[in-house]
């Protein structure tokens, strides 16, 4: 009953009870029962034949099956079952076919399928059709003479995997439609056969092995090797033989898009009337035979459909239950010593530790068909899965049947043991593990480098530090371990207190040596700075086009850095590059420095890369790396989008755990879509609709389009909860996108466009949307608008906020513009745009490139969407092939020379500054536009006072500081306001590690809408409902799973994501009452304390 064989020294009795229910009268609802029980035997096979003769006044019958593994004919207590329910066909004239395949199993393609057809009373004809993927595959009529025939046909691979036959015929007397149907396995979906081989099942880091694909001639042969850790905390995401043959059988029409008939039975047994299981393709009468075929029938002959009866009062099941049924666990032991070491011989350093190992595709050989791929085995003690495909012109798309499995392995090794990250300053217990499959025990030296300015020093015993390189040879004890390791596959561990002493990635090279072993790895440690991170960016746009050669720019950039910046954090780059989307198109997958994990956020990854294809391909400068890889990222964009797709057809932050869709995020996706598909597969079907749900749903009467969803972009809600202008325009611009003109919505803007003659940000969507429609208001709408632009140094922009603009704070975590400033002025550049008024666009372009981040994006993501929309626009309309330009920067002593021209103007231009303390001068002279910036970033502590948030914290400390508990409560500060939707990054103190169990806990708190984890479950990622000034409440907890003491304080970030600005940030630490010293005795060897005593 769970289709494994029965053994031969188990019981081969099963208990069979059969239930046939009747109808009391005329309540077709109330029943009474008859059961028969039967004791049969199995056969060697673990089967049984039973036959079953139901009364003619019977309504359905149930049979259950009940097997006792003890053998004690305990059948009623039994764990392991299985049930079955039929109820019999009804037929007007109680005429029936029955269709009953010849075979058993799948049949293999070329092969001859043979079929019986059975009918109640003699027939002249039968029609069959062959159903496979959606389509009809064979069409036969057939001339019958009785009440028995046999249909036969060719089984092809278009019938593979599986497909279905129906047999019909039309009765003379009453012309009413006699039908059956069944399905039917084909093995032959893959024409191609492909299998995959290795030279090698097992081998040592460092060693070459060879991988051969094997496929029809000239095949495409791509090869995937990844390591199996990978595989266990992922799968699912490769393509194999049954992934392939499910995708394929979702273009079944059956009901739920699939069959099934687990029985089979004989002809001979079968009475007048014909019984079906109630579910599959069968059915009671002909029209639920259609149906579960999917097949739709247009005939004037009777199509019989009995009345729809509810027989069952309690859910169906017929599956095994009990913990008999778990599969077997099995642990496989390949592990074998892999020649013989030479403590004498030069030890390799093993370097290499990527989890991804092998992605490559080439062309199998015209004669052979076969593609070979060599590659160096990576240094991971592991074993390496490898999977193969290949796609032909002709036999198309096959895969191999089975992996290939490396076993990478040395019979004696070490492992170092690294968290995440830790901060400067920390004491931090190295551990690191060596592992002897020997057969000898292991005496093991194992030794730490120390070197001038390594990163790091080591920590004594008595808390004081002692820096690498000592001329002192005995002295040198401090960065060496002894032990001695156990054979047959024990592992020690020794460990090395150390205090990173420098930012960045340090290298930790650590050696084992025995008499006749050895192994030396080298990795890196990520060491951060304390505080927070602050990030700067100085952008200039540098227009040579109006100028002669001879002309020359000048300009001073000055580097900010504040008084209190963390020593050694400070960092500066000057990038030059000489394309308007330059720094956009070399940093298309991290524009936006903030997670992205709702619908929304997602987003960013799939709307800029439409405007970068849209501009190369105006410009002409599609190249086939940035082109591929802009799709590649709009592909996979798009598919976690339709994650976020609600069942109404619309989409929300959060899809269906959300109570209604967004109006405002489905016009988005709405639109998005609709502009990617000149470029990518966007299903036309769901753009329909979700249009649909905007007209249907969403419009009121007036025009105005009503917002029923969680409104998290505030400036979007147009003051009105029923709906707002700036709503309406927002989806009228989507529809209009999409083709759909819609008269009520623009006349409901027309009629309100007075209302909003003092609201900026209103008034930029609607003179967009009015010149997209060609409004007759559009002149007017445009003149409101240009009275509340702005000017600065930096150019024209728009503002939603009133008075003098706030100086830039450069305590700010992350500092950007006000997102809804971005967003209003890249609307009026589209507008300007589409008037074809370049010079009016100018000023709007210097402000928008000046406000962008050093990743070419902005804050968030509508103002990083529909900036880089207008200044691709923009771009396109006054690109120039000609450029030439020469800039030459000069950072104190230090200069750098720059040319930018048209042969390189897509590749950005880094220089790396080290005089941090002094200005950048630069001098630029040619022809054509350049942009270039200066990023810098530091890290500081301070935190300041007026913030619009507030959070309070308290660190609980569990099971002896082994376990923390964060209690955080936060809530905005402002009266009678609520902030737009809210983000907090929480780190985790260095050595902790989030508790990932309990993300399905917080997701119980009402005003939380996402938690995930991220950076090696060290960093908190939590998505909230907008907050207000009720304080939201949660605790997260971490464990300790490295040994650090004194650590730096942890960073808690809470922000406003659609205005950044509103932000607040805070820390947290634990009471620290163990130090290294207790909560690691064995850190430090014997050897150092009888050195201390002895001094």
């Amino acid at each position: 009953m769970d289709d494994t064989p029965i053994k031969a020294t188990i019981p081969k009795r099963v208990q069979v009870t059969t239930f046939y229910s009747y109808l009391f009268g005329t309540d077709l609802i109330t029943q009474h029962e008859d059961k028969k029980v039967k004791i049969v035997d199995l056969d060697a096979h673990g089967t049984a034949v039973i036959t079953l003769q139901p009364p003619n006044n019977c309504t359905d019958a149930r049979v259950e099956a009940h097997y006792d593994r003890s053998g004690k004919d305990d059948f009623e207590s039994a764990s392991i079952y299985s049930i079955l329910y039929i109820e019999p066909s009804i037929s007007p004239s109680n005429n029936f076919l029955q269709l009953i395949a010849d075979h058993t199993g799948v049949v293999d393609t070329g092969k001859t399928l043979s079929f019986t057809v059975k009918a109640t009373e003699p027939l002249s004809t039968i029609t069959y059709q062959v159903i496979a993927r959606g389509s009809v595959i064979l069409v036969q009529n057939m001339s019958v003479n009785g009440d028995l025939a046999t249909i036969t046909f060719t089984a092809t691979s278009q019938m593979a995997p599986k497909a279905m036959l129906v047999v019909y015929t039309v009765r003379a007397s009453n012309q009413e439609i006699l039908v059956d149907a069944t399905d039917f396995r084909v093995d032959g979906l893959f024409r191609n056969n492909v299998s995959l081989t290795a030279d090698h099942n097992t081998a040592e880091p460092g060693t070459s092995i060879k991988y051969t694909i094997k496929a029809d001639p000239e095949s495409y042969c791509a090869l995937l090797a990844v390591d199996q850790s990978v595989l266990l905390l992922k799968s699912g995401n490769d393509i194999t033989k049954d992934l392939v043959e499910q995708d394929v059988e979702q273009y079944d029409t059956t009901i739920a898009g699939h069959s099934f008939r687990s029985w089979e039975a004989d002809v001979k047994r079968r009475k007048r009337s014909v019984w079906y299981p109630w579910w599959g393709i069968g059915g009671k009468d002909a029209a639920t035979i259609f149906d579960n075929s999917g097949l739709v029938i247009l005939t004037d002959a009777l199509l019989f459909r009995g009345p729809d009866v509810a027989r069952f009062a309690q859910p169906i099941v017929a599956y095994p239950l009990g913990s008999n049924f778990q599969p077997n666990l099995m642990l496989e032991n390949d592990v074998n010593q892999a020649g013989s070491m030479k403590g004498s011989e030069m030890t390799r350093i093993r370097k290499n530790f990527p989890e991804s190992w092998i992605w490559s595709a080439t062309f199998a050989a015209e004669d052979t068909g076969e593609a070979v791929f060599e590659a160096v085995v990576p240094d991971t003690i592991t074993s390496w899965v490898a999977s193969a495909f290949a796609i032909n012109d002709e036999s198309g798309l096959g895969v191999a049947p089975s992996t290939s499995k490396l076993t990478v392995f040395r019979p004696f090794f070490i492992r170092i043991n690294l968290p995440y990250s830790v901060k400067r300053g920390e004491k931090f217990a190295l551990q690191v593990l060596i592992f002897n499959y020997m057969d000898s025990e292991q005496d093991v030296a194992v030794t730490l480098k120390d070197d001038d300015d390594i990163g790091y020093n080591f920590l004594q015993k008595d808390g004081t530090t002692k820096k690498p390189i000592s001329k002192n040879v005995k002295d040198k004890e401090y960065n060496v371990r002894l032990i001695s390791v156990p054979s047959g596959g024990v592992s020690k561990a020794v460990y090395f207190p150390i205090v990173p002493t420098k930012i960045g990635d340090v290298i930790l090279s650590v050696t084992a040596q025995s008499a006749i072993a050895g192994d030396a790895v080298e990795q890196v440690l990520r060491v951060e700075p304390e505080g927070y991170r602050v990030d700067r960016n100085t952008l200039i746009m540098i227009d040579l086009t109006q100028t002669n050669d001879s002309t020359e720019i000048k300009k001073q950039i000055d580097m900010q850095f504040p008084r209190d910046a963390v020593e050694g954090s400070r960092k500066a780059r000057f990038d030059v590059i000489g394309d308007l989307l330059g720094s956009a198109l070399a940093n298309i997958d991290s524009l936006v420095r903030m997670p992205y994990g709702c619908g929304e956020q997602n987003m960013i990854n799939f709307v800029p890369n439409i405007a970068v294809l849209r501009y190369l391909k105006v410009t002409k400068q599609a190249g086939t790396q940035i082109e591929n890889k802009a799709k590649k990222y709009m592909e996979s964009g798009y598919q976690r989008e339709l994650t976020y797709r609600r069942d109404d057809h619309s989409f929300s932050a959060f899809g269906q755990s959300d109570k209604h869709g967004s109006t405002w995020l489905t016009a988005f996706v709405v639109r998005s879509f609709k502009q990617a598909q000149q470029f990518i597969f966007i299903d036309e079907h769901i753009l329909q609709e979700s249009i649909a749900f905007l007209n249907a749903q969403q419009q009121q009467e007036n025009g105005a389009f009503a917002e029923r969803g969680e409104v998290h972009h505030k400036a979007m809600q147009g003051g009105a909860a029923e709906g707002g202008v700036s709503l309406t325009a927002y989806v009228y611009i989507a529809l209009l996108e999409n083709g759909v003109r819609d008269d009520k919505a623009q006349y409901y803007l027309e009629q309100h466009l007075e209302e909003i003659k003092d609201d900026p940000y209103a008034l930029a969507i609607v003179t967009y949307v009015f010149h997209l429609a060609n409004s007759s208001r559009k002149e007017e709408a445009l003149e409101m608008l240009e009275s509340h632009k702005k000017e600065n140094a930096e150019g024209v922009y728009w503002s939603t906020k009133i008075g003098q603009e706030k100086p830039k704070d450069t305590q700010h975590y992350f500092y950007q513009p006000r997102p809804a400033d971005v967003e209003m002025t890249a609307y009026v550049l589209l507008t300007y745009m589409i008037r074809d008024d370049t010079d009016k666009a100018l000023p709007l372009v210097r402000w928008l490139t000046s406000q962008r981040n050093a990743y070419g994006g902005f804050s968030s993501t509508q103002d990083t969407v529909m900036a880089l929309q207008a200044l691709a626009a923009y771009a396109a309309k006054v690109y120039s092939p000609q450029l030439n330009v020469s800039i030459m920067i000069m950072n104190g002593a230090d200069k750098q020379n720059f040319e930018v021209t048209t042969d390189n103007a897509m590749v950005l231009q880094s220089y790396q500054l080290t005089n941090l303390d002094e200005g950048l001068e630069l001098n630029a002279r040619g022809n054509g536009i350049v942009l270039a910036q200066l990023q810098y970033s530091y890290h500081r502590t301070t935190m300041r006072d007026d913030l619009p948030f507030y959070c309070t914290k308290e660190v609980r400390e569990l099971h002896s500081g082994n376990r923390l508990q964060l209690d955080l409560c936060c809530n905005y500060t402002k009266l009678d306001s609520r902030s737009n939707m809210a983000v907090a990054e929480v780190d985790a103190l260095s050595g902790f590690r989030f508790d990932g169990d309990q993300l399905d806990n917080l997701m119980d708190i009402s005003d939380l809408q996402r938690a995930e984890l991220d950076k090696e479950d060290t960093r908190m990622n939590l998505y909230f409902n907008p907050i207000g000034s009720t304080p939201v409440c949660l605790s997260l907890y971490s464990d300790m799973v490295y040994q650090i003491s004194e650590q730096k304080p942890a960073q808690v970030v809470l922000f406003d994501y659609y205005d950044p600005e509103q932000q607040v940030k805070t820390t947290y630490t634990a009471k620290q009452t163990r130090s290294l010293q207790d909560a690691c005795p064995e850190c430090w060897p014997a050897v150092e304390a009888n050195e201390k005593s002895a001094g």
